[in-house]
């Protein structure tokens, strides 16, 4: 096992609870679950084999193989430049869960996945398609064939 720096381990474990948000949020609960660092894994390495599984979601890093660049994490560039991709793989995915969910997990589904913050507090975010849960109260296409401007005249009632 790799001995991890107090920064170093605050670091990963803040980027460990991003991840897992993300996974959780897309659906992916297994995927959330293989968070931890393996055995023998260096830290760049790590930090590839998460953002890698998300990759596809960022045009930018879309088919690139972070497995070479986490390679080269030794040195100073290579680290800017692992920094940089996991920035934006992980940007590119909230983005695309905010704004176009429906893309990931299909039409009418609504997920709901639970995140904690730094501090511990749990909040429960929806994902999906709205009208998944809205349909259920909208009643049907109503045709309205004429509104009639002139309604005949009303005589009142005579009582004899």
């Amino acid at each position: 096992m790799i001995r991890l720096d107090e920064a170093t381990r605050e670091t990963l474990a803040i980027e460990e609870r991003r991840y897992s948000n993300l996974m959780q949020a897309i659906g992916d609960s297994d995927g959330a679950k293989q968070a931890r660092i393996l055995n023998g894994e260096t830290v760049p390495q790590y930090r590839a084999r998460l953002a890698s599984k998300l990759q596809h979601l960022d045009p930018q890093w879309k088919g690139s193989n972070l497995h070479s660049v986490a390679a080269m994490g030794s040195d100073p560039g290579g680290q800017v430049l692992l920094d940089q991709a996991v920035r934006s793989i992980y940007d590119s995915a909230e983005h695309t869960l905010r704004h176009n969910s429906a893309a990931i997990l299909g039409a009418g589904v609504l997920r709901a996945a639970s995140t904690t913050n730094e501090l511990g507090q749990r909040f429960t975010r929806f994902y999906g398609d709205p009208m998944a849960w809205m349909s259920t109260f909208m009643g049907g296409a109503a045709r309205v064939g004429r509104i009639n401007l002139n309604p005949p005249s009303i005589k009142p009632s005579t009582f004899e």
